[in-house]
């Protein structure tokens, strides 16, 4: 697999509009995590794929056509120190494609695993992610009719006996989602 060309660390990060919601720019999510036809919901599949993986937050990042950035969605998942530590900042973000752990998901159309943050010279948000207390994540894209309609974000506690895990559980849910990619380490 051809490896893309490396963007300088955290650039094409933008501040978002804080006066446009955002679940008003993006409309009702589109298969396959709307719930319909007996698929599973989303926050279904948030809950679970961090059960299985040890992830204690997740968050997720949707394309908005008229920025070409991807925003972040109201819907999350976590405790509460992730919430207040890595949530609150996240809100006022949004990615171009190929920055940070969403928007290289998102870019590369693959499952992003990054073992350890504090290594990633192009992870977005380290403060916020050393407050909560955040060492591991991945991202996977959610692909429908060839285009990607979401990035799913995964972070947790990491730590080496619960990486395999954590990236089972991704890999795990990119198959399920036909993502086709096996998820890969960001430092491979």
């Amino acid at each position: 697999m051809e490896l893309p060309v490396p963007l300088p660390p955290r650039s094409g990060l933008r501040r978002r509009d804080p006066s446009v919601d955002a679940s008003d720019q993006h409309g009702e999510l589109r298969p396959p995590l709307d719930g319909a036809a007996g698929g599973p919901r989303l926050v279904e599949v948030l809950r679970e794929t961090c059960r299985r993986g040890g992830w204690t937050y997740a968050e997720v990042w949707v394309p908005a056509p008229e920025t070409g950035t991807l925003d972040l969605h109201p819907l999350w998942h976590g405790d509460a120190n992730s919430g207040r530590h890595f949530r609150s900042p996240t809100e006022r973000l949004a990615f171009v494609p190929g920055t940070g752990l969403p928007g290289r998901a998102w870019h590369e159309r693959c499952t992003i695993f990054v073992p350890d943050l504090a290594d990633d010279p192009y992870f977005a948000r380290p403060t916020a992610a050393r407050r909560a207390g955040l060492r591991s994540g991945a991202a996977v894209p959610v692909l429908d009719d060839g285009e990607v309609t979401m990035v799913l974000a995964f972070f947790g506690r990491g730590g080496p006996s619960r990486q395999a895990a954590m990236q089972e559980s991704v890999t795990s849910l990119a198959e399920r989602l036909g993502v086709g990619v096996p998820a890969r380490s960001a430092h491979s």
